[in-house]
């Protein structure tokens, strides 16, 4: 059964006629007129024959009381395309505001600093000119590199801001840290794929890199690869290199040298003008001046019930930005929120274990979309993932993989089954190692199951083979 209150399509009945009314008036802002193109499309689009049509339709006292699913979603379908449509026209308001009052780059102004600071010997091909057309006409899609009818979405504030970022890059000798944050199967390896081919294309698009598009050497399983990567490539600007599910960051961890390696790295190397992805469970397990002193970026991966099939999902995700400036704008809350208040909240956010429940809507900056599109082939992704898991760096020298680590954890290995008593001198540093690999599976459910259903399906297998 369909429930629907009057007192809802009342108010957008009178909605509706104050909105046709004002376009009547052209005073629909009175404050910040909207331009006249943009007027004229929105008195275009509130004309047509089928919104007149459900307008006067809807103001017939029968119409709810007659109301069947079918009429229903006609609504539905209506108000759908008009809302579509009515967004195009305010993202493009948006743009133009945006652009507005300071926020348009001023090309003379960058090509001056560009010569003043002789930034030209490092960076011969740079392209301002398209550095800037760039800015003000953020691209809609981007192509992958495999396959050239497929595309990522891109949104054009975020754009923007990724773009402010390489700038700064550049011309001040910062780096830029974002963190890709969400739980099991929220799409976090697809959408720093997604970002990993942005900032690549876009630092091609504009002569700042040569170096090939490999994943082999950009996307890494494990602090080892990742840190043997920042080696090779330690004198190379504008290197991008991500860590996906950045499991061995957890706080119980935080005194292993990989780990301590890591974040002194972070803390120390914005000068090799870097571009760091990482991806978390939650934003909590990084080191909270970390965040607050390093982190640019922060994207949280959603995911939403799908109700007519019962599955989920995937594709939003809660943008948030700690601004190197003072203040920034935020589209979520319309309103300008200030760097102190974004970093106090995040602060409190990250003590006692509040970030469990997730980042403060308080400081969101806006909410976007993606599609379910990879950087790069899904393929290689699961290469990538094959390969590191021959490199689970235990200590200099000895590695092991998951598999190998989870067939340890399996066979239950106990000092009492090894014979080792309390006086042994190898009791400690056994029991030590044991408690490490038992921690590994406990700590990361996901880890488990994933490992658990590859154990199960070798059992099975080696079943099958014996049977046959």
């Amino acid at each position: 059964m369909i429930e629907i209150k009057e007192t809802k399509i009342e108010i957008l009945m009178q909605n509706i006629e104050d909105l046709k009314e004002s376009c009547k008036n052209n005073d629909i802002i009175t404050e910040n007129k909207l331009p006249e193109n943009q007027l004229l499309n929105l008195k275009n689009l509130l004309s047509v024959n089928d919104l007149e049509k459900f307008y006067d339709k809807i103001r017939k006292p029968t119409y709810l009381t007659n109301l069947n699913y079918d009429e229903f979603i006609e609504i539905f379908d209506l108000l759908k395309l008009l809302y579509s449509n009515i967004k195009d026209i305010k993202d493009e308001i948006d743009i133009k505001i945006f652009l507005k009052d300071g926020y348009k780059l001023d090309l003379p102004k960058l090509k001056k600093k560009f010569n003043d600071k002789k930034l030209s010997k490092e960076f011969p091909n740079f392209n301002i000119t398209r550095l800037a057309e760039l800015y003000k006409s953020p691209p809609k899609t981007i192509k992958t590199y495999y396959d050239d009818t497929l595309e990522i979405l891109i949104d054009p504030f975020e754009y923007r801001k990724y773009l402010l970022g390489l700038i700064q890059m550049i011309f001040n000798h910062m780096d830029l840290l974002i963190c890709c944050v969400g739980g099991e199967g929220t799409g976090k390896s697809t959408k720093v794929s997604q970002y990993i081919l942005m900032v690549y294309w876009t630092l091609k698009e504009i002569g700042i890199i040569e170096y090939e598009y490999d994943i082999k050497e950009m996307f890494f399983n494990t602090l080892y690869k990742f840190r043997e990567a920042e080696d090779k490539y330690f004198t190379v600007p504008f290197r991008i290199f991500a860590l996906d599910e950045g499991n061995e960051l957890n706080r119980q961890d935080w005194k292993d040298d990989e780990v301590k390696t890591f974040f002194q790295r972070l803390r120390r190397e914005r000068h090799n003008r870097r571009i760091k992805f990482i991806s978390l469970p939650v934003l909590g397990e990084l080191i909270t001046n970390i965040i607050l002193s390093r982190m640019n970026f922060i994207t949280d991966m959603k995911n939403k019930n799908e109700v007519q099939t019962g599955t989920l999902y995937k594709g939003e995700y809660d943008l948030y930005i700690i601004p190197r400036g003072d203040k920034i704008y935020s589209p979520y809350h319309k309103k300008e929120i200030t760097q102190t208040e974004i970093k106090s909240k995040l602060y409190i956010n990250l003590k006692d274990k509040e970030y469990l429940k997730g980042i403060p809507k308080e400081i969101l900056i806006k909410k976007c979309k993606a599609n379910g599109v990879w950087g790069f082939k899904e393929s290689e992704y699961i290469t990538v993932l094959k390969d590191s898991n021959k490199t689970f760096s235990v200590t200099k020298g000895i590695n092991f993989g998951y598999t190998e680590l989870f067939m340890f954890y399996k066979a239950r290995v106990t000092l009492k089954k090894l014979l080792i008593k309390k006086n042994d001198i190898r009791y400690a540093s056994m029991s030590k190692m044991i408690n490490k690999v038992s921690r590994l599976f406990y700590e990361n459910p996901d880890l488990m199951l994933k490992y658990e259903a590859i154990y199960q399906k070798k059992k099975e297998d080696k079943e099958e083979r014996n049977n046959e």
